[in-house]
């Protein structure tokens, strides 16, 4: 299916389902819990076969198959989703968590979007019949909001964590700097310490890149990046230039 194909997509590009447990999700998932005084809410992610719960306040987190959850109905349908009394719903009625356990009898979910796609549920549920008032939807669906701003936020601090121990760790020097006078390096980066001879990582963020520049490098440097930036904006991708840097201690390097 269609649909599937782009969600299952949408997942595996921010890696929804790898994602580690999270503060903020499970502040989100407290202060539902709180505002609608219900037994448990949850924030879960589903790809084709399996729900994963990835934060939780009062149950806990944990896989199950899609088709074993409430929530695979929202999913979907792509919309949000109230029930009063599972127990009289005829899909739902049977279901373990209706017949055995908690015995949930209130139940009510929102679709969590990233790009458009639908890619998890935030959910309320209660043992209580009616437990929740016909305004409670809306009210999901603005924390279904702030869900899918955190999944994204994230998985942006994730890729911005592995990209700085690649940084540091890898054979390759990242280095990223303001269009500025002298061009002031932006954030630490231990491999680039190390490449200009600066004991301490946080130093590089305290010079301008350029002053690393051997003088009779400099022009030809700022010629070529100034370059760069026309051909990247006309779409012409990538140039090389070589050039020596020089390091505190006086060594140079190309």
């Amino acid at each position: 299916m269609p649909q599937e194909i782009e969600r299952q997509q949408t997942l595996d590009r921010y890696e929804l389902i790898f994602l580690e447990r999270d503060q903020g999700l499970d502040r989100l998932v407290d202060l539902m819990r709180r505002q609608f005084k219900v037994d448990v809410a949850t924030i879960s992610i589903m790809d084709r076969t399996t729900q994963y719960l990835k934060a939780s306040a009062g149950e806990a987190c944990g896989t199950r198959r899609r088709n074993d959850a409430i929530c695979d109905q929202v999913i979907s349908s792509q919309s949000a989703l109230l029930i009063d009394n599972l127990a009289c719903h005829e899909r739902f009625q049977s279901f373990r968590s209706v017949v055995e356990g908690p015995r949930f009898r209130t139940y009510a979910g929102a679709p969590i979007r990233v790009d458009g796609q639908v890619v998890g549920v935030i959910c309320v549920k209660d043992h209580r019949v009616g437990a929740l008032a016909d305004d409670a939807l809306s009210d999901l669906e603005g924390f279904a909001d702030v869900a899918a701003e955190l999944l994204k936020a994230t998985q942006a601090r994730r890729s911005a964590e592995r990209l700085t121990q690649f940084s540091n760790d890898g054979p390759i020097v990242r280095m990223r700097w303001h269009g500025k006078p002298a061009w002031p390096l932006a954030g630490e980066n231990l491999a680039l310490a190390r490449l200009l001879g600066l004991k301490d990582p946080t130093d590089t963020a305290r010079f301008g890149f350029l002053s690393f520049v051997h003088p009779d490098d400099r022009d030809g440097l700022i010629h070529v990046l100034n370059s760069h930036q026309k051909r990247n904006a006309d779409g012409e991708g990538k140039q090389e230039y070589e050039y020596r840097l020089l390091r505190p201690d006086g060594r140079e390097g190309w």
